[in-house]
């Protein structure tokens, strides 16, 4: 049936929405959702705020939820204050908090109480105080100290967030031994204390029911940092004797005298705590002990978690510790929990470890939880892998586990409370104790759209948004690798989702543009693929684009790049000297180095003297002329270049040089040769030195001191016409001998080296070559150094030995610590002889080490300029930052240096033979 409407009149245009203000905050959460939505931030509700729970509405409309484990304000008149424990006068002339969820009061000094605590309903409890009538209160910030309450014991009072900490300051050994420690009242009124013998924990109850509690007493004392507020170090306190009655507490504070090794001040903590929240922790070690609130710890509030073995603790006694949160949940009831986590601080590792951590859902706790009465560990929820917080290693700070099953357990219950607790997931490893602040909370979140992802990088090139991009090689060994930086504050993470498309625009890789590479899942930060094989050579593009299960965020910039797979033909190679030419050992020649035709696009060369079983890879374009490679492989750029070179080797030299293309494919090589000849032996011995140590004891002084100083010496033997036997004698100083068997004995007392008179013994800004036999006979922590020349501020080469007893050539420019190293890769023996060559190439930029003979070790080095050492050829240390170090232990025998480069024929021969030849 059809029912005829009455015609009616167009309705007016409705009137413009009002405009609102920006606020971060709103009174209702109607007002938060229009202010979110219009300034696109999230918004508190203040009309749900409570002592630990804050909601916020996000700009969707949807809300976030945090729950904290202690109050983080309080309610002052009509309004919310932030919680603040700081001490301020009353009308009365008590001290009190001036917003705290706990409300203390504490004496001004004179014959008063001591302080008053109020219980949840309102009431109050009156401490009486335990050692008459008190001085004058000083007060700093939260607390309150009454000195000299006895001679040498200060009276400390803390007002915290669960309400009040009582410390005795006991500042000396003597103090310590005064008997009026022995029982310490602290009388209650207003309450009545459940009465017990050698009492682990008090409860005092007001005539209506609501409780304050006095956990374990517990003392402590000033060693690894502790103070009034708490230990240090790994923080552990000891529980001490307490006896309850129904109007007093009593407790014996006389235990630091009693105790062994201790670091005063020492310090006793009875403490009362209350309020609506709850947190505690359990100890093995103490397992009838309560810790309610983080009572007896320190007025810190640390939570503990882990085990700590007796070796490692102050007390000497084994610690297990767990902690536990009682949440308040009653916000999520019916709720569609997307994440959740639990979040606290780590404050303190007792090693610098990596441990694994497991969160609980649990029963509930209360002021009687101790080691012995934990709650249920009902199901696990997560684990989590921390690493150190400590001075002396890496930090790790915040800490966040997965809550998902407790959320989840708590909106579907609506639970109006759950307790999670945390553990070491190995309660046997010493290295897993740790400390957390006790402010945990546990943020809930519900979805928020992904950013769109910034940040783009195209194989570490950063993002060319215009084409055609950077270009690249492409294949199965060399991957390009694409990488964005993405974003969400939804805790279940984001997943970045690619595609890369021709330069028309078509999806090739995937070839479905419906389809993806998938960069994975997580909270945030940078999100990489590697792109597939089947790029063939051209211009590409790809974009990307975060999405997180529910909604996804815009598109990317494009970013361009080009494939180009071909590697470049091997270079063109033109020498100043023909390869028809003999050439000696160390003599420098220009080579130039050029691609065959610019369709090789050759950004860059790599070259080396002699064949390479290890073709070089080439290495990022700012590093192409550092000569920093190991192995004698240089890189120089462009798509041509000169360098200067030398023969190292004879009779064949062979230069050996690869081309590189724009996306660093490398070349085939491209080899010359030349006929080659070591130096000749009249140019090597009117530059060398050698120390004949074989000498069989003391040098007459005619050849070893033209002072005629009547001191042990080592001559300088060196008999060439244009050089003087003797030039660089070398004193022996106390602490090194002359051995029979023709070697330097350094003992480990010789801290003072051996060296010749001052003056230029080798060049070391030119190439040379020094070695001897090295016995070193004590291994240690520090270089060993054997041979140097002294600089203006360091040695001009140092030949050592390594902490880990391999052998080292180290240069260095002498007005600065600027080295260059090389290092052979296998340990010596210590006490066996070895041969030990170093050769500072400076026309090829290398250093070399050689080995009874054997070349163990190549390193390019590029030396700074700077003047040559000139302070004096020295034996038994090096030189840095203008003081002598690296003290060497062991035996030298005939060291020499030569100035030149030797052929390893050469190195072989002096290796054999033990002296430079014509020398000896």
């Amino acid at each position: 049936m059809t029912v005829a409407m009455p015609a009616q009149a167009a309705p007016a245009a409705p009137a413009a929405p009002p405009e609102i203000a920006d606020a971060e905050s709103a009174p209702d959460k109607a007002t938060a959702a229009a202010i979110a939505e219009e300034y696109d931030h999230p918004v508190i509700d203040d009309s749900s705020l409570t002592e630990t729970t804050t909601v916020e509405v996000l700009p969707d409309g949807t809300e976030q939820l945090t729950i904290s484990a202690e109050p983080v304000r309080v309610r002052q008149d009509d309004g919310w204050v932030d919680v603040s424990t700081e001490l301020a006068e009353k009308s009365d002339g008590m001290l009190a908090p001036t917003a705290s969820p706990v409300q203390v009061e504490f004496s001004p000094g004179g014959t008063g109480p001591l302080a008053r605590v109020q219980t949840t309903t309102g009431t109050w409890m009156t401490i009486a105080s335990p050692l008459g009538e008190l001085p004058d209160a000083v007060v700093d910030d939260s607390s309150v100290t009454y000195p000299e309450v006895l001679p040498g014991v200060d009276l400390r009072l803390t007002a915290t967030i669960n309400g009040m900490t009582e410390v005795l300051v006991i500042k000396t050994p003597e103090a310590a031994d005064n008997p009026r420690l022995d029982e310490v009242r602290f009388g209650i009124s207003g309450a009545k204390v459940a009465d017990g013998q050698a009492a682990e924990s008090a409860t005092a109850t007001a005539p209506d029911g609501s409780q304050l509690v006095s956990p374990s007493p517990m003392w402590w004392d000033s060693a690894d940092g502790g103070d009034a507020d708490g230990p240090g170090g790994a923080g552990l306190a000891q529980p001490i004797e307490a006896q309850n009655s129904a109007a007093a507490i009593t407790v014996d504070a006389s235990a630091p005298a009693e105790a062994q090794d201790v670091t005063y001040p020492a310090y006793v903590d009875p403490d009362f705590t209350g309020g609506t929240q709850a947190w505690t922790l359990v100890d093995s070690a103490y397992p009838n002990a309560s810790y309610w609130l983080g009572s007896n710890r320190g007025a810190d509030n640390q939570a503990h978690v882990g085990h700590i073995n007796a070796a490692n603790s102050p007390d000497g006694r084994a610690h297990t510790d767990r902690t536990f949160w009682q949440l308040k949940t009653e916000g999520l009831a019916g709720k569609h929990i997307l994440n959740a986590h639990f979040n606290t601080q780590q404050l303190y590792s007792s090693a610098c470890t990596s441990n694994v951590y497991n969160l609980w859902f649990t029963g509930m706790v209360d002021p009687n939880t101790t080691w012995n009465r934990q709650p249920a560990f009902i199901a696990p929820v997560s684990k989590t892998t921390l690493g150190p917080q400590r001075s002396n290693c890496a930090h790790q700070y915040g800490v966040g586990l997965d809550a998902m099953y407790v959320a989840n357990w708590a909106a579907g219950n609506g639970a109006p409370h759950v307790t999670v607790g945390l553990t070491a997931d190995n309660e046997g490893d010493w290295t897993s104790w740790r400390r957390f602040t006790s402010g945990a909370s546990m943020t809930v979140r519900y979805n928020t759209p992904p950013g769109t992802p910034w940040g783009m990088n195209t194989a570490g090139q950063g993002c060319a948004t215009t084409g055609p991009g950077p270009v690249l090689r492409h294949n199965d060994v060399n991957k390009i690798s694409l990488a964005v930086l993405a974003s969400d504050w939804d805790p279940g993470g984001v997943t970045v989702v690619f595609w890369v498309q021709d330069s028309a625009g078509r999806s090739v890789i995937p070839a479905n543009p419906y389809d993806f590479i998938n960069a994975g899942t997580k909270q945030n930060g940078v999100f990489d693929v590697k792109v597939p094989d089947g790029l063939p050579d051209g211009s590409y593009r790809w974009l990307s684009q975060a999405v997180d299960g529910i909604d996804s965020s815009g598109f990317s910039p494009y970013c361009y790049f080009q494939i180009r797979n071909a590697a470049p033909a091997a270079p063109v190679l033109t020498a100043t000297v023909p390869t028809t030419t003999i050439v000696s050992v160390g003599t420098p020649m220009t080579v130039t180095l050029a691609q065959r035709s610019a369709a090789d696009n050759v950004v860059g060369f790599a070259w080396k003297w002699g064949t390479s079983a290890n073709a070089p890879t080439y290495t990022a374009l700012p590093a192409c002329g550092s000569d920093s490679q190991a192995g004698g492989i240089h890189y120089v750029c462009g798509s041509t270049a000169t360098i200067t070179v030398a023969p190292v080797d004879a009779p064949v030299g062979e230069l050996t040089v690869w081309a590189f293309g724009e996306a660093k494919a490398r070349s085939a090589p491209t080899t010359l040769r030349w006929s080659t000849m070591a130096q000749s032996p009249d140019n090597l011995y009117a530059t060398a030195h050698q120390w004949t140590t074989d000498a069989g004891g003391p040098v007459p002084l005619a050849e070893c001191d033209s002072t005629s100083t009547p001191v042990n010496c080592v001559a300088d033997n060196n008999p060439h016409p244009d050089r003087a036997t003797g030039q660089y004698p070398i004193a022996v100083p106390e602490g090194v001998t002359l051995g029979a068997e023709g070697t330097l004995n350094f003992a480990s007392t010789a801290k003072t080296p051996m060296m010749s008179a001052p003056g230029v013994v080798v060049d070391t800004t030119k190439s040379f070559t020094v070695g001897g036999w090295m016995t070193p006979t004590v291994a240690s922590t520090l270089h060993q150094t054997a041979i140097s020349e002294r600089g203006q501020t360091s040695s001009g080469f140092s030949l050592q030995l390594t902490p880990e007893r391999k052998w080292s050539f180290v240069v260095s420019a002498t007005t600065q610590n600027n080295a260059g190293r090389a290092t052979v890769g296998t340990p010596i023996t210590l006490g066996v002889p070895v041969y030990v060559t170093g050769v500072y190439d400076a026309i090829n930029h290398e250093l070399r080490v050689y080995q009874n003979g054997v070349l163990s070790a190549t390193r390019a080095y590029r030396q700074p300029a700077g003047p040559t050492a000139s302070l004096g050829f020295t034996l038994g240390s090096g030189f840095a930052n203008g003081v002598a170090g690296d003290f060497y232990t062991g035996r030298i025998g005939n060291p020499f240096v030569v100035q030149g480069v030797l052929t390893p024929q050469q190195i072989q021969d002096v290796s054999s033979g033990g002296f430079f030849p014509g020398l000896d």
